[in-house]
């Protein structure tokens, strides 16, 4: 009768065990690598081994809230970086593409990095659409701002960067492109001060360098917003 007893116990245990551990392993598959404190493979490991190691992933081992980055712009050794690691041949050309700009002077390109990238943005010394230089004047333009994982407090940091450089460049103004269906960056925009021009509609017009070497042309329509910088 103990026998079974104990049986039955070890049975149960091992189940919960199992149970915990594929709850687990879904978690650290879907959740991204930022959101992780530490390696994926190992959390794995640590956690197949017992219960106890599960706990400790749940309440300690995840990121819930703002990603640590520092923003910075890209050198010369940071861009090097950037194309050994990234594998996608559109990413590498727009790393190229950016940090050509920033040498030349027309633009300043900020890296997010926490232990590895996590976001980017390019502040253009002045606008790249014809329309806004005639009609508001010379100002900075935030351009391709991207942030990986999204929701954690890296776009936040890229744009208040980007408004450093604007002020740095002696502007009192900055604006930026967004297209109308990106509902939840122009909730960011709005939340950090940025106004619509008027509901004017812009085209942008880019181009992507497609895995196989081939280039496909863009044309984009866009909203443009503004915003006055304090200084500070």
């Amino acid at each position: 009768m103990r026998q079974g007893k104990l049986n039955k116990a070890v049975l149960a245990v091992g189940l919960g065990h199992l149970t915990v551990t594929a709850l687990t392993w879904r978690d650290i598959r879907q959740r991204p690598a930022a959101e992780i404190k530490g390696e994926k493979r190992v959390w794995r490991l640590l956690t197949a081994v017992n219960t106890a190691n599960s706990a400790i992933y749940w309440l300690l081992g995840r990121r819930l809230g703002p990603v640590p980055v520092a923003v910075r712009p890209c050198t010369q050794d940071e861009l090097t970086r950037l194309l050994e690691s990234t594998p996608s041949a559109s990413d590498r050309r727009h790393h190229i593409e950016r940090f050509g700009m920033q040498s030349e002077g027309k633009a300043t390109y900020l890296i997010a990095w926490e232990e590895e990238p996590r976001g980017r943005g390019t502040v253009l010394h002045e606008s790249k659409y014809p329309e806004v230089r005639e009609s508001l004047g010379t100002f900075p333009e935030i351009n391709a701002l991207a942030a990986y994982p999204s929701g954690h407090g890296i776009g936040s940091a890229l744009l208040s960067a980007a408004e450093d450089v604007a002020r740095g460049l002696g502007a009192d103004r900055v604006g930026l492109a967004v297209s109308g269906a990106n509902h939840s960056a122009i909730r960011l925009y709005q939340r950090m001060g940025y106004a619509a021009w008027d509901g004017k509609v812009l085209v942008d017009r880019w181009y992507e360098l497609k895995e196989d070497g081939s280039t496909a042309e863009h044309d984009d329509e866009v909203r443009y917003f503004t915003k006055w910088l304090a200084e500070q």
